[in-house]
C-alpha cells in the first residue's frame, strides 16, 4: 500500500493527491496537520537507500533555520523526538510504498507509482504525460474501458 505525508497548506501534496487520483492509484494519506508522526512512521521513511535526516529536513523553513546549530548536535532519537513535536519542518509529501520513496512532489519521480498496465497503455499510445486535457480524457477513457 503507498503511504502519503501531507499537510493542509501543502500545494505540492494538493498536486501529489491530483495525480495519485488520476491515475487510480491507491494511498493511504496521513496529514500532519491533523495525525501524529511517529517514530516508527520516521523509522519507515529513513529504511530506504540514500535517505537520512537531511533527505527529509526541509532546510527552506522558519523552524530549520532558527534550529539548524541545535539539530546538528542532536543524537538519533532526539532529531526523531524533534521531528514528531515539529512535524512542519519535514519536506512534504513524502511517499513510499515498500519499494520505493518520493520526497516533494516531481512529476516524473511519482511515475514510480503508476500502475505497470497503465505504463504500458501511455508507452503504447504515445501519449504526452504532461497533464493537459488530451492526456486527462485519454486516462479517463482508459479507465472506463478497463
Amino acid at each position: 500500500m503507498i503511504c502519503i505525508l501531507t499537510s493542509n497548506r501543502c500545494s505540492s501534496c494538493k498536486k501529489a493527491k491530483k495525480w495519485l487520483d488520476l491515475h487510480h492509484v491507491h494511498y493511504q494519506e496521513k496529514n500532519l496537520s491533523s495525525c501524529q508522526l511517529t517514530e516508527e512512521d520516521i523509522d519507515v521513511i529513513l529504511h530506504y537507500d540514500n535517505i537520512d535526516f537531511t533527505s527529509i529536513i526541509s532546510t527552506r523553513s522558519k523552524l530549520f533555520k532558527k534550529q539548524k546549530n541545535d539539530l546538528f548536535s542532536m543524537t538519533i532519537k532526539e532529531i526523531k523526538k524533534f521531528i514528531i513535536k515539529n512535524p512542519s519542518i519535514c519536506k512534504k509529501p513524502i511517499i513510499y510504498d515498500e519499494k520505493s520513496i518520493v520526497i516533494g512532489y516531481n512529476k516524473e519521480d511519482i511515475r514510480i507509482f503508476m500502475p505497470k498496465n497503465l505504463r504500458q497503455y501511455i508507452i503504447q499510445n504515445n501519449l504526452n504525460t504532461e497533464q493537459n486535457d488530451d492526456y486527462m480524457s485519454r486516462i479517463k477513457n482508459y479507465f472506463n474501458s478497463n
